[in-house]
């Protein structure tokens, strides 16, 4: 082979992997990056609440990583794309995680919730304390992922939406997140029917969401079970399979 012909090869070789590579990029801003873009826009667009630039790139970044990991077991770009984004909102949902544990070792916070009228407000009130240190970041990957793994047979309640939609601009970045997180919470304050000293107890939650449990006296710290068991769910679905 001459060495025209040799030059000609390389300069092939090179331009076919430029173009591979510059594919491979394009496929990842198609089925990732405008993707969760649109999402992140359509909370805020939904919320009125909006994240930094900083944290949505870094939010971004984080689900490009974790999908260059998960393309090696995913049949296409797209798919690792969404494995990426699972495994990235999981992490955040860690945060959440030991935020709502956080609670519970504060009397204060503890003491904030107890003094609600209902088990529906203590469960806002939670969710608005656990947003208030969950960062913007952290929020952006929540309100970006579906978090279906959580609601695998599952059905919303109708005040979760309702006893939501006051919430701050900070809890609203959550997205979605916010309805689960509440119906968590809410769940678990039912099961144990909490006795709160603002007046409401378990009994009107009972009747409109069909749980039950023992009655618990009139203490703060009674609401710390109830709240590490939400916490629980949370962390039982970190094996979940469904994206």
């Amino acid at each position: 082979m001459s060495d025209i012909e040799q030059s000609k090869k390389t300069a092939r070789s090179v331009t076919s992997q430029a173009t591979t590579t510059n594919r491979q990029t394009n496929v990842f801003d198609t089925a990732g990056n405008d993707a969760i873009k649109s999402k992140i826009a359509e909370v805020e667009a939904e919320t009125g609440a909006a994240s930094s630039a900083q944290s949505k790139q870094s939010l971004l970044d984080k689900v490009a990583k974790n999908a260059e990991t998960a393309k090696q077991g995913a049949p296409d770009a797209a798919s690792a794309t969404d494995v990426g984004l699972k495994q990235t909102a999981v992490a955040a949902r860690d945060e959440v995680i030991l935020q709502v544990q956080m609670l519970t070792s504060n009397a204060e916070t503890l003491e904030q919730l107890q003094n609600c009228d209902s088990v529906f407000q203590a469960s806002t009130l939670a969710v608005e304390l656990v947003a208030q240190n969950v960062a913007d970041e952290d929020m952006a990957a929540l309100a970006a992922y579906g978090h279906h793994d959580l609601m695998q047979g599952k059905i919303l309640s109708p005040e979760s939406h309702l006893e939501t939609r006051g919430v701050s601009a900070q809890a609203r970045k959550m997205g979605g997140f916010v309805p689960i997180l509440w119906q968590l919470v809410a769940d678990q304050f039912i099961r144990s029917d909490v006795k709160l000293a603002g007046g409401g107890g378990g009994e009107t939650a009972v009747v409109q969401m069909g749980s039950a449990g023992a009655a618990a006296p009139n203490d703060p710290r009674a609401l710390a079970a109830p709240l590490l068991r939400a916490a629980g769910v949370l962390s039982a679905a970190r094996s979940s399979s469904i994206v």
